[in-house]
């Protein structure tokens, strides 16, 4: 896997700190194996290399780790060891530039409306995910089937997938705030050929969420979908509605979220790092307890009129100074 991290400006934490938790480490004999990290300046301003042209090379800011760690993210929830592998030059998900910008054209072999029967019970230990509509649209000028449906706590998604051209890639977007929306926004992939020519089967999920947070009060499925659980299972629909519309897997799969979709890139990383080869986790949102009980306040108290006390003048802090001089 590959993963790459701006230095957070809103998440509470330092790049470090973040740089140390997602350091996974994998000891085996002689052989040494970490979690790779790339990180760089802003939310924006890193574009995963894989996305665009140039293979796996990585901008001037950019520090890159190679591995070939590993883990089983066969269980829902538990974080598994991490299993050394084959050695990275020899893994089918490592990069190069030989291989990046080189993957052909794959047309469906089913019809868009077919995968309306596509059953997802198997998904879910709760056996409700399910397909609710399938059908071809545009968007942002490319031909696609847009495929929506449901997950477990009143959980929605949507995949749409390229009908004439589609490259093997797939990409998750992850989801801002505290979601309850669908947004097909690449943010740090745009500019990509790739990504822009419709060349990636792109999904989105709301993760059971809403802006007001009050539907997390009393429903812990909700809870856990927006927590972690979303974006796994989503990843999971995802690949199986590829498998039946293309008759095979992406050869690649990414992650690429800012905000709370950085923090959503980084819980896919620690408890399903098989999901993706390649995540984008632009400003974690990581400390909720913090977020939710003093930062949220505090702009809002400072950004409106009359809630916050005034500050006195610099001439009564001259004064006071001087009083006790």
């Amino acid at each position: 896997m590959a993963f790459a991290i701006s230095r957070p400006r809103h998440c509470g934490l330092t790049s470090g700190a973040l740089l140390l938790l997602l350091t996974v480490v994998a000891v085996s004999g002689s052989t040494r194996s970490t979690l790779p990290v790339l990180k760089s300046a802003t939310c924006d301003a890193f574009l995963y290399a894989s996305l665009s042209d140039d293979g796996a090379k990585t901008s001037t800011n950019s520090t890159a780790i190679s591995s070939d760690a590993r883990r089983d993210s066969s269980t829902s929830d538990g974080v598994e060891d991490v299993p050394l592998s084959t050695p990275a030059t020899e893994d089918r998900n490592v990069l190069d530039d030989t291989v990046a910008g080189q993957l052909g054209v794959v047309k469906p072999v089913a019809d868009c409306e077919a995968l309306l029967g596509i059953d997802l019970s198997g998904i879910t230990e709760e056996g409700h995910a399910a397909v609710t509509s399938a059908a071809e649209t545009i968007h942002e000028g490319t031909l696609y089937c847009s495929v929506e449906g449901t997950l477990p706590a009143s959980t929605q998604w949507q995949v749409l997938l390229p009908v004439r051209t589609w490259t093997q890639r797939y990409m998750q977007i992850g989801c801002g705030g505290l979601c309850g929306n669908i947004r097909m926004q690449v943010n740090a992939a745009f500019g990509s050929r790739q990504v822009s020519g419709g060349e990636f089967v792109l999904a989105a999920t709301d993760m059971g969420g809403a802006m007001d947070g009050k539907v997390f009060a009393n429903n812990s499925g909700r809870r856990k979908s927006f927590a972690y659980s979303a974006h796994h299972l989503t990843a999971l629909v995802s690949k199986t509605l590829i498998q039946a519309y293309y008759g095979q897997k992406p050869s690649y799969s990414y992650f690429n979220g800012c905000s709370d979709g950085g923090r959503e890139g980084v819980m896919e990383a620690i408890r399903y790092p098989n999901d993706f080869d390649g995540i984008i986790a632009g400003a974690p949102a990581m400390l909720f307890q913090f977020q939710n009980s003093l930062h949220h306040g505090w702009l809002a108290m400072s950004n409106i009129d009359g809630l916050m006390p005034e500050l006195p003048p610099h001439e009564a802090w001259s004064t006071a100074r001087s009083s006790r001089a």
